[in-house]
């Protein structure tokens, strides 16, 4: 090849390491965009009302996660977190997702009793829409590439809870919008939920994160830089 685009500087660090051995001076980072066409709302909606059922009169706290049901995600993690934070019986946490860990994590989840914690939906067809319904947007990834879904997260001004480790720090920016956690460590996503109760926090959070995302990850940046 004559040039490599790396979706981000880590991954560049990656390719120039000694695992993968490139030369640096081939390598272009470039960042994913994301412009509102990529996550337009649907006008139907069949897949988010199970969060106006359970919010009900009840105020409750959603916590929405967007992932694959593999190792890399360290879902077990975000399960203990809400374990240890169950005190409050108003935090819901939703993952959506498929993949082969799935029937481990229900049974994992259920040893936790978290059965009235935890609701689990297969697939999201309206990214958006899923995103506006629910109040804090958490993943525990022991690494990610970069994790397009906190660009769409950040598109519908949702604070984020994430893995202070490989790309997610290019994206997620600690006390801006979001808050970095360890990776492994429930208790200190549990503590990141508690700070998120506040609403202003969240809201404030959430805005930022859309900004960020409008001046560093716009779509047209990303054609013009690969162009």
């Amino acid at each position: 090849s004559d040039r490599i685009i790396a979706i981000s500087k880590s991954v560049k660090n990656f390719l120039i390491s000694n695992y993968v051995g490139i030369n640096k001076k081939k390598i272009s980072v470039v960042y994913y965009g994301l412009d509102k066409i990529l996550v337009k709302t649907k006008k139907k909606n069949t897949k988010i009302n199970f969060i106006k059922k359970f919010k009900g009169k009840k105020k409750k706290i959603f916590i929405g996660c967007i992932a694959r049901l593999v190792p890399q995600k360290s879902l077990t993690t975000l399960i203990d977190a809400i374990q240890v934070y169950k005190r409050n019986k108003n935090i819901k946490l939703v993952i959506a997702g498929s993949g082969n860990l799935k029937e481990e994590l229900i049974n994992y989840s259920n040893s936790k009793k978290l059965q009235s914690n935890i609701i689990w939906v297969d697939f999201i067809d309206d990214t958006a829409g899923f995103l506006k319904s629910i109040d804090i947007f958490a993943l525990s990834s022991l690494y990610e590439g970069f994790g397009l879904v906190f660009l769409e997260a950040m598109y519908c001004k949702k604070p984020i809870i994430g893995t202070k480790t490989s790309a997610i720090k290019e994206v997620v920016k600690d006390k801006l919008n979001g808050i970095l956690v360890p990776i492994n460590n429930s208790q200190k996503i549990s503590k990141a939920i508690e700070k998120l109760e506040n609403k202003q926090l969240r809201n404030k959070y959430g805005l930022s994160g859309y900004e960020i995302l409008r001046k560093k990850f716009p779509l047209i940046k990303m054609f013009n830089e690969t162009k």
